[in-house]
């Protein structure tokens, strides 16, 4: 059976989530790129060339850092005992 761990993760990769207490996995967005076309879709809308919505998809990315991650062999979580089988 695979072990799985489920820690936080942040969205944005701002600069706190680089702080050592933190070191938070997060997830980039090219903010500048939405922002921009987010602009040109409202102007678009305005001056009247645009009247149906639309969808923009941007690629983002993972920054891994220390969350989530398997907690050390010989933690808490390792100490469980197996659970007893059948006789």
């Amino acid at each position: 059976m695979q072990r799985r761990y489920h820690g936080p993760v942040g969205y944005g990769d701002m600069a706190m989530a680089r702080w050592a207490p933190y070191n938070l996995t997060t997830i980039h967005q090219p903010i500048d790129d939405i922002i921009r076309r987010s602009v040109e879709l409202m102007l678009e809308v305005v001056e009247g060339v645009r009247t149906r919505p639309n969808a923009t998809l941007f690629p983002c990315s993972v920054i891994e850092r220390a969350t989530p991650r398997l907690p050390p062999m010989g933690g808490p979580r390792a100490r469980r005992e197996a659970p007893a089988r059948p006789a």
